[in-house]
């Protein structure tokens, strides 16, 4: 991956992050603050705990871009470890 493109990976990824902190701070802050027993305190709590939802979903597809690239690497070589062993296996008998 060239620097550009880590950048901005980089970027999106502490934007999803900064996004799910604001949403957490919300959803906190509705549970804090409201009654618990009212139907719009209720309503707020449930929206907030969807939006704080759905920024930890974005955060997970941005930053599995670079997960899913290590886990790649090392299926790669374990793969190849697990050939070259049965090559090598093969070959001595």
């Amino acid at each position: 991956m060239d620097k550009a493109a880590a950048a901005q990976q980089i970027a999106a990824i502490t934007a999803s992050l900064e996004s799910v902190t604001k949403d957490l701070k919300q959803y906190a802050s509705a549970i804090e603050n409201g009654s618990g027993t009212d139907l719009e305190s209720v309503g707020k709590v449930s929206s907030t705990h969807t939006n704080l939802i759905a920024s930890v979903r974005t955060l997970n597809r941005s930053a599995r871009g670079p997960v899913d690239m290590v886990f790649a690497q090392i299926e790669a070589v374990s793969f190849y470890t697990f050939s070259s062993g049965i090559v090598l296996s093969l070959r001595r008998k």
